[in-house]
């Protein structure tokens, strides 16, 4: 099951799912979605499984996706021309 949970965010790059909803696409029953949540929970607490949790009120509305999602999409604007420019520290300290 982790398995087809880890292929389910990776194949839907940049959409966030709620344990309920990664449910459902891989097919597990309504009475087996509490698993589904603890597993999530794992993959989300440990860095190199490749999920990123976001907490929300209440637990349940939490969601989840593939966490190579932000860096994918950085380089896709990079790839279209988009410029990101990062800020130096000496910068920031002058301004003040």
């Amino acid at each position: 099951m982790k398995q087809k949970l880890t292929a389910a965010l990776k194949a839907a790059p940049g959409k966030s799912f709620t344990a309920e909803q990664l449910a459902a696409a891989i097919g597990v029953p309504d009475e087996k979605t509490d698993l589904v949540f603890k597993i999530l929970e794992h993959l989300a607490a440990n860095k190199g499984s490749g999920v990123k949790k976001r907490v929300k009120t209440p637990w349940f509305a939490s969601t989840y996706r593939d966490k190579l999602d932000a860096w994918k999409i950085r380089c896709q604007h990079a790839h279209a021309g988009l410029k990101f420019r990062p800020v130096s520290l000496k910068k920031i300290i002058v301004s003040y």
